[in-house]
C-alpha cells in the first residue's frame, strides 16, 4: 500500500507516495540532500545542472553496486557447484568401495 510522506529537497518541501515505510523515505531523502550538499559544496551551479550531477553520482554508485552483486552471485553458484560435485563425488566412493 503506497504511503504519502512529506519531504524536503533543497529546501523544498515535496509530497511523495511510495510503498516505502515514511522512515525509509525519509532516509532516501536525507541521501539525497547529502549528495546534492557534496556536490554543490565547491562549484556554483544551478538547481538543474546540481540535480542531474547526483542523479549521474547516484546511478554510477547502483551500477557498480549491481555489478559487484553478480559477480558476487557467480562466485556463490560457482561454490556451490564445487561443493555439490564433490558431495556427489563422496556418495558415489561410498557406495562403490573398492
Amino acid at each position: 500500500m503506497k504511503t504519502a510522506v512529506a519531504i524536503r529537497i533543497l529546501g523544498q518541501t515535496l509530497t511523495v507516495r511510495s510503498d516505502a515505510t515514511a522512515e525509509e523515505a525519509l532516509q532516501v531523502a536525507d541521501y539525497v540532500n547529502r549528495q546534492l550538499e557534496e556536490i554543490g559544496r565547491d562549484r556554483t551551479v544551478d538547481t538543474l545542472q546540481l540535480a542531474v550531477m547526483a542523479l549521474l553520482n547516484v546511478s554510477g554508485s547502483y551500477l557498480r553496486m549491481q555489478r559487484q552483486v553478480r559477480a558476487d552471485e557467480q562466485a556463490l553458484e560457482e561454490t556451490l557447484q564445487r561443493w555439490l560435485m564433490r558431495l556427489e563425488s563422496a556418495g558415489q566412493e561410498r557406495n562403490n568401495p573398492l
